[in-house]
């Protein structure tokens, strides 16, 4: 399997965890964080890099495009050595982490978030 399939297959496996979600606002237009932390756990904040994303899960297109920007990034990441740990979106409850991984600095991640968010 090819490294764009393996990445596919990882962004495509972290995304059916998120929509399985029962905090996931299937319903509406949703803004979805992929988190890119680097692959040696040097977890500073100034080192996780955060795309956003406008997601619809009723509009195919918005899915395909959302699916094929986040594998792009992934690529991209994977040469500055970062890897797609997560995705975050926001739920009634707040930022929401959805992940694979153990003992991801989850604090830092949403505090990168909200930078972000103030930023704009």
């Amino acid at each position: 399997m090819s490294i764009r399939h393996q990445m596919r297959a990882r962004v495509e496996e972290l995304f059916k965890i998120m929509i399985e979600s029962e905090s996931f606002p299937r319903e509406e237009e949703v803004t979805v964080y992929a988190v890119f932390v680097p692959r040696e756990k040097d977890w500073g904040e100034e080192r996780i890099e955060v795309s956003e994303h406008e997601l619809s899960l009723e509009d195919k297109d918005s899915v395909k495009a959302f699916l094929d920007r986040t594998t792009r990034e992934a690529l991209e990441g994977d040469v500055k050595n970062l890897y797609l740990a997560c995705y975050v979106f926001e739920s009634e409850e707040g930022l929401r982490i959805v992940t694979k991984e153990k003992g991801l600095p989850e604090d830092k991640i949403k505090s990168r978030i909200e930078r972000m968010r103030e930023d704009v």
